[in-house]
């Protein structure tokens, strides 16, 4: 009877540690800083507000040290840019296609699919409409909520064949 008992002791002790692994530490292996809707939510509403040149409704999606970023492109815009932007028939939309989450879970780059927006390309040349291109946008998890870290203007990598 007793060495029955001591089993049943060591299968439940067994039992115990092998539920605790799959409950706590398996969802945890895959586990990131903050929410991954919040991040996808902060980089759709970076490059929507970006893409369609109104930069001060991005402001709210990116770091302290990116602001001067989004300030540089606004200042860049000029008339003849503004009547472009008026002229287009639908504005820029983006599509959030990959998160590649960094090794200390507290950086992501999100890569955007963006299509018909009017490209930036450098300064004293005039815009143009560009149909598809992709992006990476850099995140950083700051003080409870994912944000985009700009070291310099968003440039496509590559420019998509439909």
């Amino acid at each position: 009877m007793k060495r029955r008992q001591l089993l049943f002791k060591k299968f439940l002790s067994i039992f115990a540690t092998f539920a605790l692994f799959i409950f706590f530490y398996i969802p945890l292996a895959g586990c990131h800083n903050g929410s991954e809707d919040q991040l996808e939510e902060t980089a759709d509403s970076f490059a929507e507000a970006y893409f369609n040149w109104q930069f001060a409704k991005a402001v709210p999606h990116v770091t302290d040290s990116s602001v001067i970023w989004l300030q540089y492109a606004s200042s860049q815009v000029d008339q003849e840019d503004i009547d472009s932007l008026r002229a287009m028939s639908e504005g820029a939309t983006c599509e959030l296609s990959d998160v590649d989450y960094g090794d200390d879970d507290t950086t992501a780059v999100v890569t955007m699919q963006v299509k018909h927006f009017l490209a930036m390309d450098s300064i004293g040349t005039s815009r143009h409409v560009v149909e598809a291109g992709v992006f990476d946008l850099p995140m950083v998890y700051q003080n409870e909520k994912w944000k985009v870290s700009l070291r310099a203007l968003p440039r496509w990598k590559h420019v998509k064949d439909d």
